[in-house]
């Protein structure tokens, strides 16, 4: 956002589903192709066998840390939206976004190589 502020980059589109509050008259992809969306995404984990006690306290950390006025205002300087689900979701918008690619890559027979 540095740089767009500045005027040295131009936002052509955003990949999210609704425009940015930052950015209102920069159009998403999906007005010109609907259903298109691309998110960005920071999900905090931890090893597997942590103790649940311990996976909700540092989540109820996380989300305390999101809903703060200092965090949400770095997150949005930079064109971010700060979500803080609970783990269940967090867990559902995973398989959700691997199943979403899976199809695409799929789809389109997209590789590595």
């Amino acid at each position: 956002m540095v740089h767009v502020n500045s005027g040295r980059l131009k936002v052509l589109a955003t990949t999210g589903a609704r425009r940015l509050a930052t950015l209102p008259n920069v159009p998403t992809v999906a007005e010109t192709f609907p259903g298109f969306e691309a998110l960005n995404w920071f999900i905090v984990v931890a090893p597997a066998g942590t103790p649940a006690t311990i996976i909700e306290r540092l989540n109820d950390a996380c989300v305390q840390a999101l809903r703060s006025d200092a965090m949400r205002q770095v997150l949005e300087r930079d064109g971010l939206n700060a979500v803080g689900n609970s783990r269940v979701q967090a867990q559902q918008f995973l398989r959700n976004e691997f199943t979403k690619w899976d199809k695409i890559v799929r789809d389109k027979n997209l590789s590595a190589d």
